[in-house]
């Protein structure tokens, strides 16, 4: 589950404007997996304070000086009005209007606002409070409402890559954290936070695009409670716009389901690096993710899947013959009842898909209980076009997720390769990435920041 926060900022003396980071962050819960990783974290701690790198200065990189300071706050008020035209494979266009209002309450607090206006309504709202005085944190709290809301859902595991079907729902939920900075230099930071969804499923479609009904269970798993824990190590140059360094840390959350799903723990530990040559910078992305089931439930059954194909049935329209309908929903019950056995008995790891990790598919295309994903670029950043910075980048990602334990899935690594190109404006980097799968799979995606 991916959250957006906006937006972090901070100035060093004699740098440029404040930075506005926006961070993806995660929650908790694991056992040995947890235990493996938190040694490997304090062995990094430990060597970072006896090591402290050098690190390219974004403003003058021949000096080869550190770029940290204790993290300084500006009290001018800003009104920010930016349009914006956001593309997910699988999901579809999201076109509207946000608003950032920095400073905008109390003189301490920015605020946030975003409205989709073309195709189904979704709205967003937040506040970020900075006069926090504990490790230099800030508090964040946001909200948001969807309805008719369209997901694609594969219901496969491993990496299994069948048909997948269209998930329409309502949904509204909220989050609440804090944010702090460990240390002066901003390299030793955390993240907690609770969030929390409540979604109504309205209907089901097939990959063709055919509607099949409206199911009385919840078939997706988004009606949850999530508590989310970020530790993160930064040595690079800039948190906005990283040419130079490393970045380490992990992701830890446990997701509690509300209706048919294990609630489990899940953490993921990743690395990235950035190394500049002349106008070019080379990137990677290393992670690995496991997780472990909390409160184990029930799995499919054959009384669920005569439950949900009944229910099919009765609600599929006329324009299909009995045998057509009898077919659809047959299929769909048991895809469904498999799929929830092996989360059930497994949990769901970091999944592939989507504009972060293994960019030719959806979202969520493949879960599983171990994820292991790699990801390259080569990023041109040396040119302007009408005064905005612009970036081109040649990429390559690779990943792999399946359960542990389980005899005859799938667990062949997919691979994608393709271009993309970044707008960097004041508050925001904007990402168009274009990818080809070694499977033929092609996705676009539009969105915000970069995949790491």
């Amino acid at each position: 589950m991916n959250i957006q926060i906006l937006p972090v900022a901070g100035q060093c003396s004699g740098s440029q404007p404040p930075f506005v980071r926006y961070t993806e962050v995660k929650s908790s819960g694991l056992k040995y997996y947890t235990l493996k990783y938190s040694v490997v974290f304090c062995v990094l701690v430990l060597l970072w304070g006896a090591t402290p790198p050098v690190l390219y200065s974004q403003d003058d990189p021949a000096k080869k000086r550190r770029q940290f300071c204790r993290p300084a706050r500006s009290s001018k008020t800003e009104h920010l009005f930016l349009p914006f035209f956001l593309r997910f494979q699988g999901v579809g266009n999201f076109i509207g209007a946000g608003y950032i209002g920095k400073n905008a309450l109390f003189d301490t607090a920015d605020v946030f606002f975003a409205q989709n206006v073309i195709d189904n309504p979704v709205s967003i709202a937040g506040i970020r409070n900075y006069t926090i005085p504990l490790f230099y944190s800030s508090v964040y709290a946001a909200g948001f409402y969807a309805r008719s809301l369209q997901l694609p859902y594969a219901f496969s595991r491993g990496m299994d890559k069948e048909s997948f079907y269209y998930v329409r729902s309502d949904l509204q939920g909220a989050l609440i954290g804090i944010s702090m900075s460990l240390t002066e230099d901003r390299v030793f930071s955390a993240n907690f936070g609770f969030a929390f969804v409540d979604e109504k499923v309205t209907g089901v479609k097939n990959q063709e695009y055919q509607l099949l009904f409206s199911p009385k269970r919840a078939v997706s798993l988004l009606s949850s409670d999530i508590y989310y824990t970020q530790l993160k190590l930064d040595f690079t140059d800039s948190q906005f716009r990283p040419t130079a360094g490393i970045v380490t840390g992990f992701n830890y959350y446990s997701v509690y389901p509300k209706q048919l799903y294990s609630a489990f723990g899940s953490l993921e530990l990743y690395l990235n690096f950035y190394i500049p040559f002349g106008n070019f910078v080379f990137s990677g992305h290393f992670l690995t993710s496991g997780t472990s089931v909390i409160d184990r439930r029930e799995g499919g059954s054959d009384a669920l899947v005569n439950e949900l194909s009944e229910d099919c049935i009765n609600q599929t329209g006329s324009n299909f013959s009995e045998t057509e309908k009898a077919d659809l929903c047959g299929l769909f019950a048991r895809r469904f009842s498999d799929y929830l056995t092996g989360f059930n008995q497994k949990g769901t790891s970091a999944p592939l898909g989507g504009p972060n990790r293994l960019r030719s598919d959806m979202f969520y295309r493949y879960q599983g209980s171990r994820t292991n994903y790699q990801s390259l670029e080569l990023r041109y950043v040396g040119f302007d076009l009408f005064n905005v910075p612009v970036e081109v980048a040649l990429f390559a990602d690779r990943g792999s997720t399946y359960d542990a334990g389980t005899a005859g899935q799938d667990k062949s690594e997919r691979t994608a390769t393709g271009i993309g190109i970044r707008g960097i404006g004041g508050d925001a980097i904007y990402r168009l990435d274009t990818a080809v799968g070694n499977d033929s799979a092609v996705g676009v995606n539009l969105t915000l920041d970069y995949p790491y």
